[in-house]
């Protein structure tokens, strides 16, 4: 039976906490935060004033250095500055489907030996507004149908930064590749 006065002992220290913890129950004092046995809401309080505030003479009996007394200052009106509008540079979406493309000449397999030493592939594309490539193609005389299918792979796995002016709208660029001469062999022996 001796745990019963500790239990009591206990009980008792956990009252006292619980009284002391809980503390006034009647709210915030008046005037602050939300008072809700009048119903008022929570209160305002007018802002500091400014420099330039016309009554700070006639709030704290001030008045600026500048002016005799009696008149107020007039605070200057606020204009809010546009910022300056930068025109956007015109979008090249020509250089964005030949970058689509990539390098074409690693869609010729055997290389760009026996084509012409020019060679012009144009490149169309479908494009939504969202930039998606809907449809792609590659042509060119003389190009032949696996390098055009290449090609047209690559443009629609890609896709324009969106969003794209005008869309949907096709786009057409071109690609000039060059042959290289073959470089000369200096023990090759030379034509008379």
């Amino acid at each position: 039976m001796r745990s019963t006065p500790l239990r009591l002992g206990a009980a008792a220290a956990l009252a006292l906490l619980a009284l002391a913890g809980c503390g006034d129950d009647s709210g915030p004092a008046p005037g602050r935060g939300t008072d809700r046995r009048r119903g008022t809401g929570p209160t305002t309080m007018a802002p500091a004033p400014t420099p330039t505030d016309p009554t700070a003479d006639e709030r704290f009996g001030v008045r600026p250095l500048n002016l005799p007394p009696g008149e107020a200052p007039t605070p200057e009106p606020a204009t809010p500055e546009a910022p300056e509008a930068t025109p956007e540079p015109a979008r090249d979406l020509e250089a964005e489907l030949r970058g689509l493309a990539g390098d074409a000449s690693g869609c010729f397999e055997g290389g760009l030996g026996e084509l012409p030493e020019v060679v012009r592939i144009d490149l169309t594309a479908s494009v939504s507004t969202h930039g998606v490539v809907t449809r792609a193609s590659a042509s060119g005389s003389g190009v032949p149908a696996a390098a055009r299918a290449c090609l047209g792979q690559r443009i629609e796995g890609g896709r324009f930064r969106a969003p794209v002016p005008d869309a949907p709208r096709t786009i057409r660029a071109q690609v000039v590749l060059q042959r290289q001469p073959r470089p000369v062999d200096p023990s090759a022996p030379r034509p008379p």
